[in-house]
């Protein structure tokens, strides 16, 4: 088959399955389960089809879809290493958290509406990654924000759930204006947005050092809010109230990022501007450090994780803003490896304990589902950098960009290294540790068994996943030496001494058993401004509060002082005129006589006048 034709599985197949559950199949809900599982699998056959079957200098093929004077769209194809990489990431993640969900979403009454839409995410995904014109994906792109509004507000019976839901779609809605206005400015000179023209125009230094500025500072408006960057990162925590599977497919290894993979993708753009790839790397080592200190105090399992990828996130813009595609996009990977095995892990964890509540699923759970805690141990031990596993193979080459960058942002990667090896040991210790655990033996039910068996199946990927390094950057065009870890540098060991000093002070806190607060809750006013968020969502909420108390005043001053006014003045008038005709119509000729005589002097006079 040719590559097209794979391209058109990979997307075509999903989409197929989400207009079947739409015009109807939704009463046969096994049936569209059946659908919903052979899309997936063609999916992931047809993402490593185009990736192992890639041309040297890749593949582009489009067609014209709307042509004007000024400007241009194309819809079709751009294989690239970078963009079959990405593409065989959604299609794996994406089949594993379906073969979950089976026993996850067992007896949902609603399952057929959760496997179509989460067919309906794999076509926007897909379409995001595989596109050749920005036009295309940014079609895409708004199509996987309609596609995660639906799957977050999926129990949409939740107040909560429905909150998130608009929530999240706001949020990115106000990036991606950023994301519109940067396409537009690009349309203002090239005429179209194909990928190609674009970077040709980057590469060729065709526009001046502002205007790329001001494409690249725009463009990152839309990357922070998919990639839930500061201050548009609020909406990530609050997604957790989705199902599982949703948290696991949407916020560690697809949805999210997108953003990061759009920054990828266009990396010469914004490194060609100093100032917006400083600011970028900037904002990103803030963001982790933030993100990092929340969750070191929060108490919900998977709001724990949802806060670690922010911060791993932030990891992988710190590496492409350093100027290395490799360490960043390789992140990207790693990451999607374990932190999907840590929300499959924690679906686990809550369905066995009814919440999510890290003290009680210690007390109710702990050590009596082991396949569970697996997952949790490996996931957290790749995510807190161990050596030799995923995390430490990726973040060692993130760590080794920045340092190149200067010591503050290198310094801020490293204390947030320190603060990841504490929250994911202490995650470990919390969940698994507790020493007045119930002796209650939890028994899983068969449909957990579909379960389990991806979570073991994610467990061995990420023992292996780190040491594909060098075969990620020779298919990304790079040298492999890109991805070589230098064991014996000074880097390495400042990222141990990170390591240890953060599990060490989580097992310190938590790992003897005792008081379970931890060393933050030491420092009350430090705990409280970690355990808000840093104080932005209620800064959000204030905004929002006054800014709709402000546009609901200028709506009333408008609506009483401008458009009432006029109404009443024109019935006020209309009234006088026509007491002023109603005298004047009194059926005396002579008056009648007299208004025509005036009239014809007044006629006469104006004409002599001329």
């Amino acid at each position: 088959m040719t590559l097209n034709a794979w391209a058109d599985i990979a997307i075509g197949a999903p989409l197929a399955v989400f207009f079947a559950m739409l015009l109807g199949m939704r009463a046969w809900p096994r049936a569209v389960v059946g659908l919903s599982l052979l899309s997936a699998l063609a999916v992931a056959l047809a993402t490593w089809m185009m990736a192992l079957n890639l041309p040297e200098g890749g593949f582009t093929s489009s067609v014209p879809w709307a042509v004007t004077d000024d400007f241009s769209v194309s819809f079709g194809y751009r294989l690239t290493g970078l963009s079959t990489a990405m593409a065989c990431v959604v299609g794996t993640i994406h089949l594993l958290v379906q073969v979950y969900s089976v026993g996850y979403m067992a007896d949902d009454p609603h399952k057929a509406r959760f496997f179509g839409t989460l067919s309906l995410f794999a076509t926007a995904m897909l379409g995001i990654v595989l596109s050749a014109d920005l036009a295309q994906t940014f079609i895409a792109w708004e199509l996987v924000g309609l596609a995660s509004y639906l799957l977050i507000g999926f129990w949409n019976a939740k107040p909560a759930a429905a909150q998130a839901a608009k929530k999240a779609f706001i949020m990115t809605r106000f990036g991606d204006l950023g994301l519109f206005a940067g396409l537009a400015l690009m349309v203002s000179r090239l005429g179209d947005l194909k990928i190609d023209t674009v970077l040709l125009a980057v590469e060729a230094n065709t526009w001046e050092p502002g205007f790329v500025t001001a494409i690249g500072l725009c463009l990152l408006c839309g990357i922070a809010g998919k990639s839930a960057q500061f201050p548009l990162h609020t909406w990530l925590p609050d997604a957790m109230e989705g199902p599982t599977p949703v948290s696991s497919l949407l916020h560690s290894a697809t949805m999210v990022a997108a953003g990061v993979y759009l920054f990828a993708l266009l990396q010469p753009l914004f490194l060609a501007s100093e100032f917006t790839a400083t600011f970028a790397l900037g904002l990103a080592v803030f963001t982790a450090l933030l993100a990092a200190t929340v969750a070191c105090v929060e108490t919900d399992m998977k709001r724990v994780l949802a806060w670690s990828s922010i911060s791993q996130l932030s990891f992988m813009l710190m590496g492409l803003a350093a100027g290395s595609q490799v360490a960043g996009f390789f992140h990207l990977v790693t990451h999607a490896g374990f932190k999907c095995l840590l929300f499959l892990s924690a679906g686990l964890f809550i369905h066995a304990a009814h919440t999510g509540d890290l003290l009680a699923i210690g007390r109710k759970v702990g050590r009596s589902a082991p396949v569970a805690a697996l997952g949790l141990v490996v996931g957290c031990v790749a995510l807190s950098g161990f050596p030799g596993f995923a995390g430490f193979m990726s973040k060692e080459l993130v760590l080794h960009a920045v340092h190149e960058q200067g010591m503050v942002f290198y310094s801020g990667a490293l204390l947030t290294s320190a603060l990841t090896a504490y929250y994911a040991f202490r995650l470990v210790f919390l969940a698994l540790f507790d020493p007045e655990r119930e002796s209650v033996e939890a028994h899983p039910s068969a449909a957990l068994k579909w379960q389990q068996g991806v979570v073991v199946i994610l467990a061995v990927l990420t023992l292996g996943i780190g040491w594909t390094g060098g075969d990620l950057a020779r298919h990304l065009g790079a040298s492999a030496d890109e991805a070589h870890i230098h064991w014996m540098s000074s880097g390495v060991a400042f990222a141990m001494v990170a390591l240890v000093l953060g599990a060490g002070l989580a097992f310190v806190d938590f790992g003897r058993g005792g008081e379970r607060a931890g060393s933050f809750a030491k420092f009350p006013a430090m705990h409280r401004f970690f355990a808000s968020g840093w104080g932005v969502d209620a800064f959000w909420r204030t905004f929002s509060d006054v800014g709709i108390a402000g546009l609901t005043r200028l709506a009333l001053l408008i609506d009483r002082g401008a458009i009432d006014r006029t109404v009443d003045g024109t019935g006020a008038a209309t009234k006088v005129l026509g007491g002023v005709a109603a005298r004047m119509q009194n059926g005396r000729v002579q008056l009648y006589l007299s208004i025509a005589l005036g009239l014809l002097a007044t006629g006469l006079l104006a004409l002599g006048a001329m």
